[in-house]
């Protein structure tokens, strides 16, 4: 895991936990930053990093054994546990820490059960969307929570479905940048290269523009680069000062 520094415009390494981990999922609560590990048949884990010992400190755990690959979502106060996989079942169940109360509670469930999610919270609303509902079955409907009713909303579906994609909130507006999907008639999965964005306004996705990378003419030269096909994006908020000063990569 890497972090950014934009005084020094350069890049610096967290350390890795004792037991060398491979974290599932990170988010920022209250300035702090939390990573969630979760494996099939295993309790889900939650740390908490410290900055000045450049070190993971073991935060809060789950009350209760987690699906594999839920969605994590951070808003103002809560962190948000939603779905997951777990058995056979591809679970619906919500679970929230409120940092302020140290406490764990389950909330309503969302409407369709599924893993591999990704959400993002807005307006001081909770949003998820894409996953899978079957491991050759990528979904693209999406879902709204409301804190103060305690309910979940379907909501507009995405264009393209995906799973293990990002989504972020910038400028009171939603987007999805990356993933993986699949192709029914093949079972193959393929990189989600599309970049949608979500305007409350209107209340619909917009597909905006295409992740720069390199692409493939056939299905054949895809599955050549089979072992890369997951593509997955993360997100930072940088001053314009610090971009307009970045240079490309070579």
């Amino acid at each position: 895991m890497e972090y950014y520094v934009p005084t020094t415009n350069s890049l610096g390494t967290i350390q890795r936990d004792m037991d060398n981990r491979n974290f599932t999922c990170c988010a920022v609560l209250k300035g702090d930053l939390y990573a969630t590990y979760f494996e099939p048949f295993l309790l889900g884990r939650i740390f908490r990093y410290d900055a000045e010992t450049n070190c993971w400190n073991k935060g809060m755990d789950p009350p209760r054994r987690v699906g594999y690959s839920p969605c994590v979502v951070a808003d103002e106060k809560d962190l948000y546990i939603i779905g997951g996989f777990s058995g056979l079942t591809f679970l619906s169940t919500t679970t929230r820490f409120n940092i302020s109360n140290n406490m764990w509670e389950e909330v309503a469930d969302v409407n369709e059960g599924r893993c591999n999610a990704f959400g993002a919270a807005m307006s001081g609303k909770v949003f998820i969307a894409g996953g899978r509902q079957s491991w050759k079955q990528a979904i693209s409907s999406c879902e709204v929570y409301s804190p103060s009713t305690d309910e979940w909303q379907l909501m507009p579906s995405l264009k393209v479905p995906r799973f293990s994609a990002s989504m972020v909130c910038c400028k009171g507006r939603l987007y999805v940048v990356g993933g993986t999907f699949i192709n029914h008639l093949t079972c193959k999965f393929f990189r989600a290269l599309t970049v949608e964005g979500f305007d409350p306004c209107r209340n619909q996705w917009k597909e905006n523009s295409a992740v720069p990378v390199k692409s493939f003419e056939t299905l054949e030269e895809e599955e050549e680069e089979e072992k890369k096909y997951i593509f997955q994006a993360c997100s930072a908020r940088f001053y314009k000062g610090v971009i307009d000063k970045l240079e490309p990569l070579n």
